[in-house]
């Protein structure tokens, strides 16, 4: 009832389809199904970045169990993320027990790696994984982490 109604408040059409994705893609935040999801609910930036801050702002004035969502942007691509759930990931990822198997898209033919290879891509991956860890910390958001790196990555 937060979200359709919060939803009302901004004035924010979305399909039905895209209204159910956002509602299940909240639940799984708040439910610590999943620490980050990636948005595509229609729209374009920055409108979408626009929406998606006016509703969290109006759903964090609710129950506590939103106060952890925030809206992330990498480059153009955007995404709504569990901050505590995203730093834990973050903590086990870089964690010894959390080895990690990826494919490496720019062999020929794609690749199969884990965190522990010493592959360009991998240690690229582990590079990212330690500034994201610098980012999204236990206490929450670290802003400071953030400067200096040319807006690459925003938080609101």
């Amino acid at each position: 009832k937060v979200l359709d109604s919060s939803l009302s408040q901004i004035k924010w059409r979305l399909k039905p389809s895209s209204k159910r994705r956002l509602q299940i893609d909240v639940l799984a935040l708040c439910s610590a199904m999943r620490p980050v999801i990636m948005v595509d609910y229609g729209g374009k930036m920055p409108e979408l970045q626009d929406q998606l801050c006016a509703l969290l702002e109006l759903i964090q004035k609710e129950p506590t169990i939103f106060q952890q969502l925030r809206v992330m942007i990498i480059e153009d691509m955007i995404y709504l993320v569990n901050v505590e759930e995203f730093a834990g990931y973050i903590s086990w990822s870089l964690s010894a027990d959390g080895k990690q198997f990826f494919v490496d898209l720019e062999q020929d033919p794609p690749k199969m790696i884990s965190t522990g290879d010493e592959s360009p891509a991998s240690k690229e991956l582990v590079s990212v994984q330690g500034f994201f860890s610098s980012v999204f910390t236990s206490e929450g958001v670290n802003c400071d982490a953030l400067k200096g790196h040319g807006g690459f990555l925003g938080i609101q």
